[in-house]
């Protein structure tokens, strides 16, 4: 809401443009790696093969990382030649790609370890905090400065790089124990390149779409229509945020139930999960629906209340997500990925 009031419907449609690429090529680096890393790293775990998930670790981290560092380039190749006008932006925007990848690949392996709640701290507490607490420093002055676009996206590098840097200092504590037992071991690639592959493309179905319509919307409407979009997507989000907290929770609890072949253990899970998520959503999304435009104006202003519109559609579409539960993470938790794939 402050980032909307202090840059207006122009501004914020330019910065979530570019923010919408940086995600968008973003995901085809990290796509299939999270949930893939949290299961292996906890049926690794559970059945105490430490040579293969230090190894499995290690594999993972230097491939992401080169790979984001080429993703970074293409990013900025891309906006010389499409956005030359907005290329200090795409500039700023790169380095994103490298640093959140590597957090969450970090960010997985804690979760799989059994880490849970400190696995969630980046992404939920350390990187909106830094966020928060810089756009405060526009809004109320602190800074002296007007808040742009270059500054925002700033602002969206500096927190990402502090999250990153708790990202792996949480990873290093939580394999050290197999660290300190055992060398690494050199994975069967053959093993992992179908599970992952599907992984891959379900992932990458999941993040892309929004960014993708971001995109199509910026090149065929104004800014302000982009910002309305953008804005009414981000409030339909918190609908999820109980199927969020329920995969983040169980997502490794899935996997280990799975390999101690566990069935009736994992169907408490799913059934605990599918109610959880329902019953956060609903709260949350009635209001949106009966009062969508009031709110929209009180809390982002006036110049926003087009938003409402597809904010009830939006709103509608998680409702029914978060009815079916977390079925894909159980999908891939249960090694069925090529069945989520195709409902995705």
């Amino acid at each position: 809401a402050l980032l909307a009031r202090l840059l207006g419907p122009s501004s914020l449609g330019q910065y979530y443009e570019v923010v919408a690429w940086v995600l968008l090529i973003g995901s085809v680096v990290q796509s299939g790696w999270v949930p893939f890393l949290v299961r292996e790293t906890a049926t690794m775990a559970e059945f105490g093969k430490s040579s293969a998930l230090v190894g499995m670790a290690s594999l993972a981290i230097r491939t992401v990382g080169g790979l984001s560092v080429v993703a970074a380039l293409s990013l900025i190749a891309l906006a010389y030649l499409a956005y030359p006008a907005s290329l200090h932006l795409f500039l700023i925007a790169a380095p994103v790609i490298v640093l959140l990848s590597l957090s969450l690949i970090w960010q997985a392996i804690v979760r799989g370890i059994g880490w849970t709640l400190l696995s969630q701290v980046c992404e939920t507490a350390v990187r909106p905090g830094v966020q928060l607490f810089a756009i405060g420093g526009f809004w109320f002055g602190i800074f002296q400065l007007d808040l742009t676009p270059a500054r925002a996206i700033s602002v969206l590098l500096v927190a990402t790089a502090v999250s990153a840097a708790v990202a792996f200092v949480l990873e290093r504590q939580a394999l050290a124990p197999f660290r300190a037992t055992t060398p690494g071991e050199r994975p069967e690639l053959g093993q992992w390149l179908r599970p992952l592959g599907q992984n891959a493309l379900i992932a990458w179905c999941m993040a892309a779409n929004p960014q993708i319509a971001t995109v199509i919307l910026g090149s065929m409407a104004s800014d302000a229509e982009t910002a309305d979009f953008r804005i009414a997507l981000q409030l339909s989000q918190l609908l999820s945020i109980g199927l969020v907290a329920v995969v983040a929770t169980y997502a490794n609890e899935f996997s280990r139930c799975f390999a101690r072949d566990d069935m009736a253990g994992l169907q408490r899970l799913a059934w605990r999960a599918s109610n959880f998520s329902l019953m956060i959503s609903i709260p949350i999304g009635l209001p949106f629906i009966l009062f969508g435009k009031p709110l929209i104006q009180g809390i982002f202003g006036p110049a926003y209340a087009g938003a409402s519109v597809a904010l009830v559609i939006l709103v509608v579409g998680q409702v029914a997500n978060a009815f079916f539960g977390a079925v894909t993470a159980i999908a891939i938790a249960t090694r069925r990925e090529a069945g989520a794939l195709g409902a995705h």
